[in-house]
């Protein structure tokens, strides 16, 4: 039933759209053609990353098992080591290729920090990730979480910033939180919000500080309002 109505929708919307205002159409038209184009450019740039980080599905000769059990076994901390340090290459790759396919010639540097793995971006021309508020850096921001995340053998996350934009950022959502859990501590609970996985993240870390206050997500889209309460 569900292959019938995918056969049959392009004729229906057809259909609807040729009565439909030409902007309407228009803004259709121009949003499926750039989500088609996204998803192809993510498709492409991570297929080939998590394509090598899979075993082969086929019995692999003795002398390859052997090697991949060396190399993840390792020398105590050593193997699991350059695990870690393997998934920061991919990571910095991915955005080195984004940044490519957008035109942008920009110097990419993986740090690694005890509160995430930190993706910085430098050089002239950085500004246009920083239009609309970050849109584009928090976008790639998600694609590189979404590609890696789960590659980490700890809760940290990959954090994508663009000439200290989200330094800046982060400074003033802890400084907002913290004032967000003084007035609930007076006036009852307070919200946050919406807010995208990473700033939720960071808002419930610096709730966590305080033993006093608990803080819990609501909603079932991408972006959630943050609940900041006494315990």
């Amino acid at each position: 039933m569900q292959q019938k109505m995918m056969m049959f929708m392009p004729i229906m919307m057809t259909g609807m759209f040729l009565w439909a205002a030409s902007g309407l159409v228009i803004y259709w038209t121009v949003s499926n053609v750039w989500g088609i184009g996204q998803q192809m450019i993510t498709n492409r740039l991570i297929g080939p990353h998590r394509a090598a980080h899979r075993a082969p599905a086929g019995g692999a000769p003795d002398e390859e098992r052997q090697e991949r059990r060396r190399r993840q076994d390792g020398s105590g901390g050593e193997g699991q080591g350059a695990a870690v340090m393997n998934v920061q290459e991919k990571a910095g790759s991915l955005v080195r290729n984004v940044l490519a396919a957008m035109g942008l010639t920009l110097d990419v540097q993986v740090l690694d920090t005890p509160d995430a793995i930190r993706v910085e971006i430098t050089g002239d021309g950085g500004e246009v990730l920083l239009k609309r508020k970050g849109e584009a850096l928090d976008a790639l921001q998600q694609i590189v979480n979404t590609g890696f995340r789960r590659e980490l053998d700890d809760d940290r996350s990959f954090v994508v910033d663009c000439m200290g934009y989200r330094r800046g950022k982060d400074d003033e959502l802890k400084q907002m939180a913290r004032f967000t859990m003084e007035k609930a501590k007076h006036a009852g609970p307070q919200e946050m919000g919406p807010l995208n996985p990473y700033s939720r993240r960071l808002v419930h870390l610096t709730v966590a500080e305080d033993p006093s206050m608990s803080s819990e997500s609501i909603g079932d889209a991408f972006l959630k309002t943050v609940i900041i309460s006494k315990k």
